[in-house]
C-alpha cells in the first residue's frame, strides 16, 4: 500500500516535471540559429577543408599553366658584380701584374673592379618537351577544374544528407512529444478515473509506465537531434548546434530518367568522370615530356656587359657574347627509362 501510494503520488506529479522540462527545451530550441539547405551548402563550400584545397588546386594549376607558357620566351637577367683584389708582391717585383677575376684585364698588385650588364637565354628546341608541357597544363587545369566542381557536389551531397537527417530528426521529436503529451492525458484520465472509482490503481499504473517509456523516447529524440544539428553545424562552419529550416518543396519528388539515360548523362556530365579523364590526358601528356629527354637540346645564350677597374679610372669597356649549345645525353646509366616505366605506370593507374 506504501508503494503504491508513492507510485500514486509521483503520477500527480509527472506531468508537472514534464511541462517544465518540455518548456526548458523549447526556449533552448529559440535559440538556435537556423540555416536553410542552400545557405548550408554554400557555407560548407566556404569552409570544409576538401573543397577549399580543389579550390587551391586551380591556382596552382594556372600557375603551372604560365611557367609553361613562358618557357617559350626567352629568360632576361641583370648582373652586377665589384670587388677589390691584392696580390703580394714576390721578391724585387713590387708591380706584378695579374689578372683581374672580375673584368678579366691585367692589372697591378691592388685593383678594384666593376662588371655590369645584360644576360639572356632562349631554348632553341627542347625535343618537344614545351608542346607535351603546354598539353600537360591544360590537362591539368582541366582535371583542377572538374576536381572543383565534384568536391563541390560530393560536399553539397553531404551536407544535404545531413540537413535532412537534422531536420528528420526534429520532426522525430515533435512526434515524441506528442507521445508524451497523449501519454500524459490519458494518465490524467485513469488518475480521474480512479479517483471517481471507475478504475483499478493497476489501469493508472500502466499510464504511469506508458509515459515513462514515452518521456525515454523523447530524452533519445533530443539526444539525437541535438548530434545531428551539431554535426550539421560543424559542416558549416559553426561552432554549435545549427536547425536545419523545412520547406514544402522538399517533399515534391522529381520524376528520374530511366536507367540508360541516368547511366550516359552520368559518363558524360559527372564531376568525378571528367576530372579522372582529364588526370589521364595529363599523364600521357606528360609521358610526351619525360621521353623529351632522348632528343637533344638546343639552346641560346647571350650577354652584354660592361667592364671596368681602378687601374682604367674605372673606365667601361663594352663586351658582347653570343654561344650556340648543344646538349645531347646519349646514356645517362637508365635514368630516362626509369623516367618512362614510372609515367608509363601512372597512365596506366589513371586509365583504370
Amino acid at each position: 500500500m506504501r508503494v503504491a501510494s508513492f507510485l500514486f503520488l509521483a503520477v500527480l506529479a509527472l506531468p508537472a516535471v514534464a511541462a517544465a522540462q518540455a518548456n526548458a527545451t523549447l526556449g533552448a530550441d529559440a535559440q538556435i540559429p537556423q540555416v536553410t539547405l542552400p545557405e548550408a551548402i554554400e557555407r560548407a563550400n566556404k569552409v570544409q577543408p576538401t573543397v577549399v584545397q580543389a579550390r587551391a588546386s586551380i591556382d596552382i594549376a594556372d600557375a603551372q599553366r604560365r611557367v609553361v607558357t613562358g618557357s617559350w620566351l626567352p629568360s632576361l637577367n641583370a648582373i652586377g658584380t665589384t670587388g677589390y683584389t691584392y696580390r703580394e708582391a714576390q721578391g724585387d717585383r713590387e708591380n706584378q701584374g695579374g689578372v683581374d677575376p672580375i673584368t678579366g684585364q691585367i692589372t697591378g698588385p691592388e685593383s678594384t673592379s666593376l662588371n655590369t650588364g645584360l644576360s639572356a637565354s632562349w631554348d632553341v628546341f627542347t625535343g618537344f618537351r614545351r608542346g607535351a608541357d603546354k598539353r600537360a597544363a591544360v590537362s591539368q587545369q582541366n582535371a583542377a577544374e572538374a576536381g572543383l566542381a565534384n568536391a563541390e557536389w560530393q560536399q553539397r551531397f553531404t551536407t544535404s544528407n545531413q540537413f535532412f537527417t537534422a531536420l528528420a530528426a526534429r520532426h522525430i521529436l515533435d512526434v515524441r512529444r506528442a507521445a508524451v503529451r497523449r501519454a500524459e492525458e490519458q494518465l490524467n484520465a485513469a488518475t480521474a478515473r480512479l479517483r471517481g472509482g471507475t478504475a483499478t490503481r493497476s489501469d493508472s499504473l500502466r499510464s504511469v509506465v506508458t509515459l515513462g517509456n514515452a518521456q525515454i523516447a523523447l530524452a533519445g529524440a533530443e539526444a539525437d537531434l541535438a548530434g545531428a544539428e551539431a554535426q550539421l553545424g560543424r559542416l558549416v562552419g559553426y561552432a554549435g548546434r545549427v536547425r536545419a529550416a523545412d520547406d514544402s518543396s522538399f517533399r515534391q519528388v522529381i520524376a528520374s530518367p530511366d536507367t540508360a539515360q541516368l547511366m550516359a548523362y552520368a559518363r558524360a556530365s559527372s564531376p568525378q568522370v571528367l576530372s579522372t579523364s582529364a588526370t589521364l590526358e595529363q599523364a600521357r601528356a606528360q609521358l610526351g615530356s619525360v621521353k623529351a629527354s632522348y632528343w637533344p637540346q638546343l639552346t641560346m645564350n647571350g650577354s652584354w656587359t660592361f667592364n671596368g677597374s681602378s687601374r682604367t679610372d674605372f673606365e667601361l669597356f663594352g663586351q658582347r657574347q653570343v654561344i650556340l649549345a648543344l646538349n645531347w645525353p646519349i646514356f645517362n646509366r637508365f635514368v630516362r627509362e626509369r623516367n618512362v616505366d614510372n609515367q608509363a605506370a601512372q597512365i596506366s593507374i589513371a586509365e583504370a
